[in-house]
């Protein structure tokens, strides 16, 4: 990342020695569960279904 063209943006910037971490893996697994839960009460809000196409 150009720092010097992109700090009126960005409030802050840190580098990531290494790559993405075990933490960073984590909330985005979180956040995957969280969504497919959401999914899932809309589907069966809006169907009145529950999972029988997995069961298929």
């Amino acid at each position: 990342v150009d720092t010097d063209s992109v700090k009126e943006v960005a409030s802050w910037i840190t580098p990531v020695p290494g790559g993405v971490g075990p933490l960073t893996v984590a909330i985005l697994l979180r956040n995957t569960m969280v969504a497919l839960n959401r999914q899932r009460a809309l589907y069966r809000a809006t169907y009145g279904v529950a999972d029988q196409l997995a069961a298929e």
